[in-house]
């Protein structure tokens, strides 16, 4: 792909940051704990004196992350470690907030000229930046064996016009997450409902009301986000834009179906009414699971540490399952993150990150990042290294199996501004501001205005 000009790119970015600022946030799947700490330092990019030939001088590089809570402290450890056990590369990695506001950072930075040489992108903002150019082609910096490791499921979201642009890294999906122990209470198979109308037999079992009607247990909560109701989307058999991408189809008889379904289950008093938006949203909902206030959520694997030893702070069983399967079958969209390379760093900067990056890759780091989170480990040597762990907490290997139902998020430029508008009006149709057909309609007039 042609690389568009400077002014031209700087421009491209500048606006998205402005629109991005507009949207007021993101409601990309968070990591557990996702926002926990400061912010991180502001732009400044990588400070670097370039080694020189004959130089003994480490290349130093930044790398910009945006996950909390333990994915940040594995991370910050992990390079302090990488730093100490060789002398070629020095990695500065440097919290910048969640998949938002790293987002809006890299992307200033790009245009002040400022720009970190490795970066953590949210899958769904991978085609923004690819789109722009400024990814560098990892196949001009690794092997094809290196490449190879990663589980294919994982693999959908870092290929741009024929390039790699992209390393798996903090990745997840969805699945539901089940309090055992009050299912076993109730009677209720503990593994958990196979499909949607076994989702609504179960939570019709599991709500539980006071005498004066006060819903003191729901059967079923789901942050109203994008990222869930694209799963049930494509388990309706439907998808956000048609196969050639060039019209949003989220406005057709598969969107309805889904969106419908959360609409049915809040009229018929087996869903709360979801409280917050974006992640005080998700938040929310873990902690109603953790409490039992909830008896079923969709979540993240991302937060299933979280979500199992709070459970068991207040002693309930938390386990998990595949996301029940719709009309159309099992499906569901993959999340996180990847790790990106920026080719506006010189190419020996590109070249040192990228020996951080599989090392940070590597089978060994996969399984215990994977271990300390809940998220996905990206290699299949990682995997086959945890096969005792997933014995003693099997909840960890579902994430893994579902993967082979995985399909792409949309890859779209224009999707991280998209799905803002998308989640806006799928909460226009829950709070009854307008009837299902016509919240995607309007969606989907105004998603296809930002195409």
């Amino acid at each position: 792909m042609a690389k568009r000009s400077k002014t031209k790119l700087v421009s491209t970015l500048l606006a998205a940051t402005l629109i991005l600022a507009a949207c007021g946030g993101s409601s990309s799947a968070p990591s557990d704990n996702s926002s926990n700490g400061n912010t991180g330092n502001a732009p400044g990019g990588t400070q670097t004196t370039q080694q020189q030939s004959g130089s003994t001088q480490p290349v130093k590089i930044e790398f910009w992350f945006s996950v909390g809570g333990n994915a940040r402290k594995w991370i910050e450890e992990a390079s302090q470690r990488f730093n100490s056990e060789q002398n070629e590369v020095q990695v500065d990695a440097i919290y910048q907030g969640d998949y938002y506001t790293n987002h809006q950072k890299v992307a200033t930075a790009i245009s002040a000229g400022a720009a970190p040489a490795m970066t953590m992108i949210e899958v769904a903002s991978i085609p923004f930046f690819a789109d722009n150019g400024v990814l560098a082609d990892i196949n001009t910096l690794a092997s094809p064996e290196d490449l190879a490791r990663y589980l294919p499921g994982l693999m959908k979201e870092t290929q741009w016009d024929g390039q790699t642009i992209s390393i798996p890294f903090n990745r997840s999906v969805p699945i539901l997450y089940l309090n055992k122990t009050i299912l076993e209470q109730e009677g209720l198979d503990p593994e958990g409902p196979k499909t949607w109308e076994e989702l609504r037999q179960y939570a019709e079992k599991l709500v539980k009301r006071a005498p004066d009607g006060t819903v003191e247990r729901w059967g079923f909560l789901t942050p109203v986000d994008q990222w869930f109701f694209e799963a049930m989307l494509y388990q309706a058999g439907g998808r956000v834009y048609s196969d050639d991408g060039k019209k949003v189809v989220v406005n057709e008889e598969p969107g309805q179906q889904a969106l419908q379904f959360w609409v049915d289950l809040i009229d018929d008093g087996l869903m709360e009414m979801p409280q917050g938006e974006k992640y005080n949203a998700w938040d929310v909902t873990t902690n109603a699971l953790t409490t039992g206030k909830a008896a079923m959520i969709y979540s993240t694997t991302g937060r299933l540490k979280s979500h199992v030893n709070g459970g068991a702070e207040n002693g309930y069983e938390i386990t998990t399952a595949f996301l029940p399967a719709g009309p159309k079958g099992y499906a569901t969209p993959t999340g996180g993150a990847n790790i990106a390379i920026l080719n506006v760093v010189p190419r020996e900067q590109q070249e040192a990150a990228w020996k951080f990056l599989k090392w940070l890759t590597s089978d060994e780091n996969a399984a215990s990042f994977a271990q300390a989170t809940g998220y996905i480990p990206i290699t299949q040597g990682a995997v086959d290294m945890m096969a005792d762990y997933f014995k003693e907490f099997p909840q960890a290997r579902t994430a893994v199996e579902f993967l082979q139902y995985a399909q792409s998020r949309p890859q779209a430029p224009s999707y991280n501004e998209a799905q803002e508008i998308l989640v806006k009006y799928l909460q226009k149709a829950v709070l009854k501001e307008a009837t299902v057909k016509q919240a995607l309609d309007d969606a989907a007039a105004l998603m296809q205005s930002a195409m």
